[in-house]
């Protein structure tokens, strides 16, 4: 989240930039801020300098927030001729909240817990709870990710296409 900080005097006041966020103190300049992390930072620009811009983190102190989890699935292989056979599927989760979190449960809308071997699904690698730390910026990779797979039989028709989703359930004490 950004937002334009405009600094003011040489004993300036201080702004709260979001709301919830820890405030910060300028003291002359202006210039951009970008809002993360963990704890408050407070910038200050010396008496009789003036910066043109400053990169300053900021994070809300006072309540964590919710995980937010980004979901995808991928079957290997993309099809399979009739009357189908066993998909692998690589499920990954990254929690894009700066608020580190535990996953509970992956759910699949059509084979269920996706961390049992049980119905159609024969293999698994997915195992809970796992811990996402909160976001590192970094897409795919990192404290913040998890990746598993499971592999299922499909069996239909000929032009069958076959949609299923899978569900993240992640809590932190902030929410679910």
């Amino acid at each position: 989240m950004r937002a334009q900080a405009t600094f003011t005097g040489h004993r300036g006041p201080v702004y709260t930039l979001v709301a919830g966020a820890s405030p910060g103190t300028f003291l002359s300049g202006s210039g951009d801020c970008t809002f993360a992390g963990a704890t408050a930072t407070t910038i200050s620009v010396a008496a009789g300098t003036t910066p043109t811009s400053a990169s300053c983190t900021f994070v809300n102190t006072l309540a964590d927030l919710p995980p937010d989890l980004r979901v995808t699935k991928t079957p290997t292989p993309a099809s399979l001729p009739e009357p189908g056979g066993s998909f692998t599927y690589t499920v990954t989760v990254e929690n894009d909240s700066p608020t580190a979190a535990t996953l509970t449960a992956l759910s699949d809308d059509l084979f269920g817990d996706i961390t049992q071997v049980q119905g159609a699904i024969t293999a698994t690698s997915c195992v809970l709870p796992r811990a996402l730390g909160g976001s590192d910026g970094v897409n795919g990779s990192g404290i913040d990710f998890y990746s598993c797979t499971f592999t299922a039989t499909v069996t239909g028709n000929a032009d069958l296409v076959h949609t299923n989703t899978v569900t993240a359930t992640a809590s932190n004490g902030q929410g679910t």
